[in-house]
């Protein structure tokens, strides 16, 4: 069936495009200065992917008036998004629904593939999904739950990109950033297989940043946002007032440095969102 956001656009006919494994989107053709990938998760969808196409060109030349393909689990997840991109008359977004829990490598390499069958290219790719079910010491952390904390976390980022490295070679200037944790670079007890894949994060960026280096206009960075006000930190720490942290939207002006050109020529650099304080434990 046809998103029903494609449907609605105003002028011209949608495109309908259905991948053999079943993922369906429609946009119109792209007016853009650059085209950004983005992993999205329920803490971050409604205060990083709207903040693209809107960016002035003085604050963050390289990514205003950005065309975004917002991936979620769930379509309808990714809805306010587009709403709010739309509403606000920027560049009409894609959605394409990927389960990152579920997606084989062929369902990731179809989805690049009618991303470059679309656009031809892919300038920014940003790894903003995190799932972490529970804090659990290493002696009672139940199997099952390790390998979906590391698929979605871990192998999901890495089948993603693979995928998508044709597309962002196509670019004169790429950037993938992938979000790592405090506890993915100095491990933190209970906080088991997240900890490990942020770790593995850390070795995936790392690792790419210097396979790329000097090879092709991609770079590759990491960014630990700090402790924010999100859906994955209430889960965890029930008890912590919320309103004690800042929101994920204090930590989107990082984000959007490395994807412009300001932050060309950094790559393989593990960072910090910079106005983070880490006055909140974990």
């Amino acid at each position: 069936m046809m998103s029903r956001r494609a449907a609605s656009q105003s002028s011209g006919s949608p495109v309908m495009y259905t991948l053999r494994v079943g993922i369906s989107f429609g946009f119109m053709p792209p007016t853009c200065s650059k085209l950004i990938f983005v992993s999205v998760s329920r803490s971050m969808r409604f205060r990083f992917s709207p903040r693209l196409p809107m960016m002035s060109p003085t604050l963050c030349p390289g990514t205003a008036n950005s065309t975004v393909v917002l991936s979620e689990r769930d379509e309808d997840l990714a809805g306010p998004v587009y709403d709010t991109i739309t509403a606000d008359e920027g560049p009409e977004p894609a959605i394409l629904p990927l389960d990152l829990e579920a997606a084989d490598p062929e369902a990731f390499g179809a989805a690049a593939e009618v991303v470059g069958e679309n656009f031809g290219r892919l300038d920014g790719l940003v790894h903003c999904a995190a799932f972490a079910p529970f804090l659990s010491r290493i002696d009672d952390y139940d199997a099952s739950e390790w390998e979906r904390v590391l698929r979605i976390n871990l192998t999901a980022p890495f089948l993603l990109t693979q995928a998508c490295l044709p597309l962002l070679r196509a670019s004169r200037d790429a950037s993938v950033v992938f979000t790592s944790d405090r506890v993915g670079r100095a491990g933190k007890a209970y906080w088991g297989a997240f900890a490990a894949a942020k770790f593995g994060i850390e070795g995936l960026m790392q690792v790419l940043a210097e396979e790329t280096l000097g090879s092709s206009p991609i770079r590759v960075n990491s960014i630990d946002p700090g402790i924010v006000r999100t859906g994955l930190r209430a889960r965890l720490y029930p008890g912590e007032n919320p309103s004690s942290l800042p929101g994920p939207e204090t930590v989107v002006d990082e984000y959007l440095r490395l994807l412009g050109p300001d932050a060309r020529g950094v790559s393989g650099q593990g960072l910090v969102a910079p106005h983070q304080s880490g006055k909140a434990e974990r």
